[in-house]
């Protein structure tokens, strides 16, 4: 498949800067990354902590957050050494890689064949990180230009997410990312809806009433409801 010339890189820039709030903006990057890299089905952004340690602000699917989750719980993975200082990792097969000889048969059971992690670092570099994209295909990150054309998104993503948030946003933002996650999950329970679509709801709720993600996350966690619903019995 074609690269993305740099009319659509552009495009694609202007649309992750429209943006303020940090939950949407890094859900914007990965969701554009899927886009952007046509090889990869799931894709996940990996933040390294301050005091130690790495969570994922986002990602376009239950399997990536698992994927990354076991790569935090062995201490092992590309991910995680991309966020922690290497410029990017690439692996065909993940269940025979050498490198991660506990991570990567661990990610083969969830169906993980290949998988492509590049730096994304940014503007004040007071938070490190790596765009991880994973497929169920072997050998799908092979081709020279396709590391090329992730690490070239990384720059504009890292970009977005600097502009979205201070260093203290950011910080704000991976605290507040625990709450959209419970929100979501109520959800997903009451309408039965998946990861996805409950993700889209809380956005599109967020836009009509004109709410920052992360307060009309907090305010439905803690009354269970959503603006305009009436409230529960009991």
């Amino acid at each position: 498949m074609p690269s993305p010339d740099v009319g659509e890189f552009a495009a694609i820039a202007a649309d992750l800067h429209a943006e303020p709030d940090a939950d949407v903006t890094a859900r914007n990057i990965v969701e554009h990354g899927v886009d952007i890299v046509a090889q990869a089905e799931h894709v996940s952004l990996t933040i390294a902590l301050a005091g130690g340690g790495h969570t994922t602000l986002a990602a376009t699917s239950e399997l990536a957050e698992k994927v990354d989750m076991l790569q935090y719980e062995l201490d092992e993975g590309p991910c995680i050494q991309v966020a922690d200082g290497a410029s990017w990792f690439c692996s065909g097969d993940v269940t025979s890689d050498p490198r991660w000889p506990r991570w990567g048969p661990a990610a083969g059971e969830h169906g993980v064949r290949s998988v492509l992690a590049v730096r994304l670092d940014t503007v004040d570099k007071s938070s490190n990180g790596a765009l991880n994209f994973f497929s169920t295909q072997s050998g799908a990150f092979s081709e020279s230009e396709i590391v090329d054309v992730a690490q070239v998104y990384a720059v504009h993503a890292a970009n977005a997410l600097s502009a979205a948030c201070t260093a203290a946003g950011l910080q704000t933002a991976l605290t507040s990312r625990h709450t959209i996650g419970l929100a979501q999950g109520i959800l997903m329970e009451r309408y039965r809806l998946d990861q996805q679509r409950s993700f889209d709801l809380l956005r599109r709720t967020s836009s009509v009433h004109n709410i920052k993600l992360r307060d009309l996350a907090s305010t439905l966690v803690e009354t269970g409801q959503l603006p305009g619903q009436p409230p529960s019995p009991g």
